[in-house]
């Protein structure tokens, strides 16, 4: 199990739950963005250009008219909080009141206005999600996955987890293996494996360790195995 950052990946989870935020806004501007406008102009193997000239020029005209939206929302006292311009156009936008949703899709340029969510992970259903009952019932449990490495780059591993308990298993040869002689403490009979790169980033925390405290390499490796 390979530990890459303390937030590394946390955008791929297997079950989330959202909650809107109040006062804030994904407002989708009705040009089409580089990406949309790119892929009309499809190149070899279907690959979009999204760095020529055509491309180039459809983000800077994309920019202006963000610009001008700019305008038209502080103008209704709306604080914009961000933009893109590659995968969509649109805006992050901030506006309190109970139209403000009405007040922001009645503006001209607008194409939909959608409430932002937050986001939490929600690590405890992966058993029911991913079917794993009804895959060691086919399987038979016997020799299932006998002879298997299974490698995750994530947020480390948690090698006091029940999924991870070793009893009755030994490494193979040549295992364990760590970036670091501490890791070691992190790997026994069935996680042979502990490495970190988090000293490779230019800003990292000052836990260098493969151990996870987020949670979500742990959650996942335990799917995965």
């Amino acid at each position: 199990m390979a530990r890459l950052t303390a937030v590394g990946f946390l955008l791929i989870v297997n079950i989330l739950s959202a909650a809107i935020i109040p006062g804030h806004y994904v407002v989708e501007l009705s040009s089409p963005s580089v990406s949309e406008q790119s892929f009309g102009r499809l190149t070899g193997r279907g690959r979009a250009r999204l760095n020529d000239a055509a491309a180039g020029a459809q983000r800077a005209r994309i920019r202006g008219e963000q610009q001008q939206m700019r305008t038209r929302f502080e103008q209704r006292r709306a604080r914009v909080l961000g933009s893109v311009d590659t995968v969509a156009n649109a805006m992050f936008v901030q506006l309190d009141g109970d139209d403000a949703r009405a007040q922001l899709a009645a503006l001209p340029g607008v194409k939909h206005v959608v409430p932002m969510r937050e986001f939490h992970r929600v690590m405890d259903r992966a058993v029911v999600v991913h079917k794993v009952t009804d895959a060691w019932a086919q399987l038979g449990d016997g020799h299932a996955g006998e002879g298997v490495k299974v490698a995750i780059i994530d947020t480390g591993v948690e090698v006091t987890h029940p999924a991870f308990q070793d009893s009755g298993l030994t490494a193979p040869e040549g295992f364990p293996r760590t970036t670091y002689t501490s890791d070691e403490a992190n790997t026994n009979g069935k996680i042979i494996v502990a490495r970190s790169y988090v000293s490779m980033l230019p800003r990292h925390d000052a836990d260098t360790s493969a151990r996870d405290r987020v949670g979500h390499g742990t959650a996942l490796a335990a799917v995965v195995a």
